[in-house]
């Protein structure tokens, strides 16, 4: 599954974090407090509001004023969401219990130079 954020204002691109439906699955049962199962509603809902707050703490180290638009969610093609004209300046991943966790964040090829849009 993929979740996106898309930034505008000073400086133009978005995050995306791609994660397993298992993860999604882990994560809504814990944003929700839900003991039981969570929904397929939740799990999107879930990685919808972790990728918001991913993207808003990178939103934080960018040129100001930036905005984040709402999350999308998608189950993706293996994965793997589009993003015409960005290309992808950093990416991470991580590992949370036992799920991997990938963090990309993208530029739009019509906003300025990376290097120009990182605050100090």
């Amino acid at each position: 599954m993929v979740g996106c954020v898309q930034i505008t204002g000073s400086w133009s691109g978005a995050v995306l974090v791609s994660c397993s439906p298992e993860f999604t699955h882990l994560v809504a049962k814990i944003l929700f407090n839900n003991a039981a199962e969570a929904s397929s509603e939740d799990e999107r809902d879930a990685l919808g509001e972790l990728t918001n707050m991913i993207a808003g703490n990178l939103k934080a180290i960018l040129a100001a004023p930036s905005y984040l638009g709402l999350p999308t969610v998608s189950d993706g093609i293996d994965g793997v969401l589009a993003l015409p004209k960005s290309c992808q300046i950093e990416n991470f991943e991580l590992l949370a219990d036992g799920h991997r966790v990938t963090v990309g964040l993208f530029v739009s090829d019509t906003a300025k130079p990376a290097s120009d849009a990182v605050s100090d």
